[in-house]
């Protein structure tokens, strides 16, 4: 469901003035956001919304999934659960890599530091 109230919301977090919302969705808004905040605004006037935010289309909308094993609450995919053992095994293992990358860069300093002192 489609929740404007989130664009106040923006406005306010991201210090963004109503009128160069306006401005950038164009002069046919005739000076106010009522229509769009409470309104139900096109798919591509929530693009360009979006656009202006710099934000995913999904954030402003509100919905639950009916679908087993992911519970989406709240306006912008919040995932509650999601398969936790194969996000851990693959956290695991971009954890490892990370790790090897910093012993390499580790050896790489060291090395030019002994370079440097030759």
């Amino acid at each position: 469901m489609y929740n404007g109230a989130i664009i106040n919301e923006l406005l306010v977090t991201q210090k963004k003035k109503a009128k160069d919302l306006l401005s950038y969705l164009g002069a046919n808004i005739n000076g106010s956001l009522t229509q769009i905040v409470k309104g139900n605004p096109s798919a591509d006037r929530i693009e360009k919304i979006a656009d202006f935010f710099g934000v995913s289309i999904d954030t402003f909308f509100i919905r639950e999934s009916p679908y087993a094993g992911i519970n989406v609450n709240g306006n912008s995919n919040v995932v509650a659960s999601i398969q936790i053992g194969q996000l851990d095994a693959k956290a695991k293992s971009l954890q490892a890599m990370i790790d090897e990358k910093d012993k390499r860069i580790a050896l790489l300093e060291e090395m030019i530091e002994v370079l440097k002192n030759k």
